[in-house]
């Protein structure tokens, strides 16, 4: 069965590494991220490092224990209530040392952690915003979003382990080496039977993680198609495919049971297992022990010591195995975080900026090309040569595919050329700044995209300006004043707009930056052709008239819209046919003549 979007939402599944540099690799990214956080990092070490002496210590003190308190109590028929006083201090005092340990390691390891995945989070955003349209065009935006949510909280996940395990390895080092000042041949035993309960838990780790990352990858489809259903719940209703969705939903909800079970089925064999190997380990540890106790070679109190320290190596060998279990998945996470800000497609730029003078930029394209594949007959616009004098309107007119959109892409330099150059300004856009393109660039599309925030917000993005006046040149001035709270009313499902409503406030965001070039690509397509008349003529007023305070580039099929043009570029196949004005072409060029005719007449029809 075929999956929508919740497929994409799963990421990209990678296989752990296998190899030696995993490891290597694994650590080194633990290290990178605790010298990122140095305080942090230092404080979640140092209290792992102290929790595991106490851990040990308290195993001292249950043996001093016994045979201060236990033993002679037995053995004098008294109870030597100065030594319980000794015993009972100390170990209350190990075990506060403990607790403030354990709540100051998982403090600043969530400082270092979620430190670090904010800041990867950040980073991988801006580096999406900088990347070209044609590296975004190659990727769903599933496999983005999964990008910065799943893999950046993959690629830290081992971190909240490694502090821990860091001290756990410690202290294995330190329950040896008591064990081996205690007894010798306490410790060979403990030597062979400690490895043995970790490789239990490696094996445990190993079965586990392609179990659990299933399940992941299950929940993620679950969700999507939960995110379908309620998204298009409207689709679905309307086309009577409910009983479908509810059967697809039900697939996946099926094999998502199945994965956990999966999952539970290797706890529910490991689990057991893994907790009684310690105590198994004790046991055999006190039968050789016993042996050593009646020949005299060695003390109860250190047997119970020896005893106490192996049945505690449960928790540092399961920390250590467990961290080493998510490491492969982490090192996974961490290289395709790695890959996207790597990633050097992106379109050139250079130093220089655009003069600050008010007013519109001249354009001037020469024998420029693009193809969004790599084959050189496939070019969506080839051989376009224009120029464009500050301050002019030109209407850019073609048929579907002919390559409109991406001849405002470039002029916007969110494309870059294959060949030949785009000028804006006199200045070749690849040695521009980026800031300086977008300070005096508009783009709008048909595609009206609007932030989840007030209108006032969609409009001003934040800065200081004249906000009626753009809703007034966009048309909006009239239906924003009559929303529950005007200009400053949230755009969210209690305050729905229709596709010519949002796209006028599109068209106000872009009219309210006052920039010297704007680019409107069918920026008007979702209005009736009344209302955008009216819009029209107020484009008309603002751009057409004697200031010409800006360059004008538009997409547009209605007469009304082309009429605004000074200029009008006929496209077709990806080349300028022809260049004139409306009437000259409509003269002129049968195949204009016979494209507007037919948007008159499916407007007629309409």
């Amino acid at each position: 069965m075929t999956f929508g979007r919740g497929a994409l939402l799963a990421g990209v599944e990678e296989p752990a590494g296998r190899d030696s540099r995993t490891l290597r690799t694994g650590l080194t990214m633990m290290l990178r991220g605790c010298r990122d956080r140095p305080l942090a990092a230092a404080i979640a070490v140092g209290c792992a490092l102290i929790n595991a002496v106490c851990m040990v210590l308290a195993a001292k003190a249950v043996g001093w224990a016994t045979d201060h308190v236990v033993l002679p109590s037995f053995r004098d028929d008294h109870f030597p209530v100065g030594a319980a006083v000794v015993a009972a201090g100390f170990v209350l005092g190990v075990s506060l040392l403990r607790i403030v340990t354990i709540i100051g390691r998982g403090v600043a390891t969530g400082v270092v952690q979620f430190g670090g995945e904010a800041a990867d989070r950040r980073a991988v955003v801006a580096q999406y915003l900088r990347l070209g349209v044609s590296w975004h065009r190659r990727r769903p935006s599933g496999q983005l979003v999964s990008g910065v949510v799943s893999d950046v909280e993959t690629a830290w996940d081992p971190m909240q382990h490694f502090p821990f395990a860091a001290g756990m390895a410690v202290m294995l080092l330190l329950v040896l080496g008591d064990i081996a000042l205690v007894d010798g041949w306490l410790a060979l035993v403990a030597a062979v039977l400690i490895p043995l309960v970790f490789a239990a838990n490696l094996l445990y780790q190993k079965v586990l993680a392609p179990r659990a990352r299933d399940a992941q990858r299950h929940r993620a489809v679950l969700s999507g198609l939960a995110h379908e259903a309620v998204a298009g719940r409207q689709v679905v209703r309307t086309l009577g495919i409910t009983d479908r969705e509810i059967a697809r939903f039900a697939a996946a909800a099926d094999e998502s049971r199945a994965a956990n079970r999966r999952m539970g089925s290797a706890g529910a064999v490991f689990d057991p297992a893994i907790e009684l190997m310690p105590p198994l380990a004790a046991l055999v540890i006190l039968a050789v022990g016993v042996a050593r106790v009646q020949d005299g070679l060695l003390g109860v109190g250190a047997l119970v010591e020896v005893v106490y320290l192996l049945i505690t190596t449960a928790i540092p060998l399961n920390v250590i195995a467990r961290f080493l279990g998510v490491l492969p998945l982490g090192v996974a996470g961490h290289t395709r975080v790695r890959r996207i800000l790597e990633a050097t497609e992106r379109p050139a730029a250079g130093q220089h900026a655009l003069p600050d003078r008010a007013g519109g930029v001249g354009l001037e394209l020469t024998g420029a090309w693009f193809g969004y594949g790599e084959r050189a007959d496939a070019a969506a616009v080839r051989d376009l040569t224009l120029a464009v004098r500050p301050g002019a309107v030109v209407a850019v007119v073609g048929a579907t595919g002919a390559g409109k959109s991406t001849l405002l892409a470039l002029l916007a330099h969110l494309l870059e050329t294959d060949r030949g150059s785009v000028a804006v300004g006199g200045v070749d856009t690849r040695l521009l700044a980026p800031e300086a393109v977008r300070r005096r660039t508009a783009l709008d599309t048909q595609n009206a995209f609007l932030f989840a925030d007030t209108v006032r917000a969609n409009v001003t993005l934040g800065a200081p300006g004249p906000l009626r006046h753009a809703l007034e040149v966009a048309g909006a001035d009239g239906f924003v004043a009559a929303l529950p709270d005007g200009a400053d009313t949230e755009l969210s499902d209690t305050a729905q707009l229709s596709g010519g409503q949002r796209q006028r406030i599109a068209l106000a965001r872009a009219v309210f930056r006052r920039p010297g070039l704007l680019l409107l690509d069918d920026a008007t397509s979702a209005l009736d052709p009344l209302v955008e008349r009216a819009v029209i003529e107020a484009l008309r007023a603002e751009y057409a008239g004697d200031e010409r305070h800006a360059t004008v580039v538009l997409v547009g099929h209605r007469a009304a819209t082309i009429a605004l043009a000074d200029t009008v570029v006929f496209l077709a196949g990806g080349r300028i046919v022809a260049q004139g004005t409306h009437a000259e072409l409509l003269e002129a060029e049968p195949g204009y003549r016979a494209l507007l005719g037919a948007y008159d007449t499916a407007e007629v029809l309409g």
